[in-house]
């Protein structure tokens, strides 16, 4: 068996090179302004991540498999929350310094004028719903957005009962995606970065619950714990 675990260490060990490359490539797409890049070096360190994972762990003890698991979780996570950042603040420019027009002086003003909505649904259905046809915005815009808007947080779905027990429990795993995401909003307002939209919310909390109610599926939630080596 000790054989067997520092056979997977050496060939985990090239994934986790990998993963290393990854991030190195993901610092130099954010250094360059290139969210594409930025966004594919991170794909890239998840897949790497998650093969390394399940290399390292493959007939090993359950002990041993346990604790890998979580600190891959643990990596993985962090490696997400980065990511998010990323999205949410780098990647979204408001230029409310240098686009300051139609009697707006102040940038604070055209930032809360243009980038602000707290109004529930008013950007689903005026921004989403009514240019679904691709007249006013393209339906690649929209669907980008909207999608991206609904599965952002919804890793969070796994990654998070993974590293807490406690987070199995939908309310309050509910809750602190809600949270989250208005956490997210709330700086993005307060460092003018993005939109700050309680649409976003929405969209991010409903998201993120599709997905914990698909886990939640019997037989789904019985092969995420034996891949996660928790069962």
């Amino acid at each position: 068996m000790i054989k067997a675990v520092k056979q997977n260490v050496a060939f985990s060990a090239v994934f986790y090179l990998v993963s290393a490359v990854s991030i190195v490539l993901y610092a130099v797409g954010l250094a360059v302004d290139n969210g594409r890049y930025a966004l594919l070096s991170m794909l890239l360190f998840a897949f790497s991540t998650v093969a390394g994972a399940f290399t390292l762990t493959h007939n090993t003890p359950k002990d041993f498999a346990r604790k890998a698991m979580y600190v891959n979780a643990a990596v993985l996570f962090s490696a997400f929350v980065l990511l998010v950042i990323q999205l949410t603040f780098f990647s979204r420019h408001t230029d409310v310094y240098t686009d300051v027009q139609n009697g707006f002086t102040d940038p604070r003003e055209y930032y809360l004028a243009h980038y602000v909505n707290l109004v529930p649904f008013n950007t689903i259905s005026n921004l989403y719903i009514d240019n679904m046809d691709g007249e006013g915005i393209s339906q690649a815009y929209i669907l980008y957005n909207m999608l991206g808007n609904i599965f952002i947080l919804s890793p969070t779905a796994l990654l998070l009962p993974a590293l807490f027990k406690r987070m199995n429990n939908v309310w309050l795993y509910v809750i602190t995606v809600f949270l989250s995401s208005c956490l997210i909003e709330t700086l993005q307002l307060a460092t003018m970065r993005g939109s700050c939209d309680v649409d976003d919310v929405i969209l991010n909390t409903a998201g993120a619950m599709l997905v914990m109610g698909i886990l939640k599926i019997p037989c789904i939630s019985k092969t995420v714990k034996k891949l996660l080596r928790q069962d």
